[in-house]
């Protein structure tokens, strides 16, 4: 089962509307980062960037280093644009090799920057310990928030444990694998190069390494991988806008989201396309900032995904459960019912350590600060 059918038969029709909300300005903020890191990556590897601190430069007598990269964004717009408007599917082949290329890229640049530092290329534990740059406070918890965005794999992962009750040790595992491959790559990119170095596009730090063929590779890492998911993250707004525009017609069947049929049908289909299409690509054009849009997705739309929505999901569906319980054991209501001290006398040894309520409003209570907190520092710089 998936987070967005978890929110059908758990949520009410206001919190469904919210969800899919959420859900759509994630995946704009998701598209958007796309559609600059790619070009970007384009123009950095065509017209390679003179010095850290050149914000424009020149690539030809006729284009800068802005419109060049304004050009990629249109051709990205032109080439991957049309499979909105129809239906693409990930296949095993195209999952497999994906997952080869990033595994390759994430442990390339652990390596080679691990290399940078045994030669002397490195930052001294004194100089990452002193620096300090609070301004950079709610991007890097915004940059968090994405990063660890992995809640749409979570079922993935559960659905083929045949022995439920291993369920705990295996997405501790994996939480773990992915901390540790992320603090190992963030660890030796702080030791490696200076902050002011450091590219929003982490892999465009190695694009003049000695051996041309790695810097090339993963250069172009984010142009084969993020260009390969495009197409799809597109088609998943555009039927989670038709599916949003479809709630909030209180005279429509909630969730009835069928594709109409004929000339109508084909217009709306469309129409809903373009929707998802060119917000993402316009932000794309007016900026290149990678790190502004990370850090933005992730510290609104990640953090209502990530905290907000899964904490509502577990209050709703315990208020169900104990509801059904009422109903099937009407005699016991008063004595045995859940959270009472009769019914943590059977304890269940595969439950959550944290099935207290104070854990739900502790995390919505976090979350609403975390929020208050971003947009004050985003307000002051």
């Amino acid at each position: 089962m998936e987070l967005a059918e978890m929110a059908e038969l758990l949520f009410n029709h206001r919190g469904i509307i919210a969800f899919y909300t959420c859900i759509t300005v994630y995946l704009y903020g998701d598209l958007a980062i796309y559609a600059v890191a790619v070009p970007k990556s384009l123009r950095e590897i065509i017209c390679p960037r003179p010095s850290a601190d050149a914000v424009v430069w020149e690539c030809s007598d006729k284009f800068n280093s802005s419109d060049l990269y304004r050009l990629f964004v249109v051709l990205f717009g032109l080439l991957l644009g049309p499979f909105t408007f129809g239906h693409v599917h990930k296949t095993r082949t195209l999952q497999l090799v994906s997952t080869v290329i990033r595994h390759a890229s994430f442990g390339l640049m652990i390596v080679l920057a691990i290399i940078g530092i045994s030669r002397g290329h490195g930052r001294s534990v004194a100089d990452v310990v002193s620096y300090e740059k609070p301004a950079n406070i709610a991007t890097f918890f915004g940059v968090c928030i994405y990063s660890f965005m992995c809640h749409h794999s979570v079922p993935g992962l559960v659905a083929p444990i045949t022995d439920k009750s291993k369920v705990g040790m295996v997405l501790a595992s994996a939480f773990m694998a992915v901390l540790s491959v992320y603090f190992v790559l963030c660890a030796s990119a702080t030791f490696r190069f200076q902050p002011e170095d450091i590219e929003d596009v982490y892999t465009l730090n190695f694009k003049n390494y000695p051996v041309q063929a790695f810097g090339y590779f993963l250069s172009l890492f984010p142009v084969f991988t993020l260009s390969a998911s495009f197409p799809l993250i597109c088609i998943t707004l555009r039927e989670n806008i038709r599916y949003l525009a479809s709630s909030m017609n209180e005279s429509a069947p909630l969730g009835d989201a069928t594709p109409s049929r004929g000339l109508y049908g084909f217009l709306e289909t469309n129409m809903y396309a373009l929707v998802a299409l060119l917000p993402p690509l316009v932000v794309a054009f007016f900026t290149e900032d990678v790190s502004m849009l990370v850090g933005f997705t992730g510290a609104y739309a990640g953090l209502g995904i990530q905290w907000i929505v899964p904490t509502f999901l577990v209050f709703c569906l315990r208020r169900r459960l104990a509801s059904e319980w009422k109903q099937m054991h009407p005699m016991e209501v008063g004595a045995t019912r859940p959270g009472t001290p009769a019914a943590r006398g059977n304890k269940n040894r595969f439950a959550s350590p944290f099935a207290h309520q104070a854990w739900l409003y502790l995390v919505l209570a976090f979350s609403v600060v975390s929020v208050v907190l971003i947009t004050i520092t985003h307000g002051m710089h």
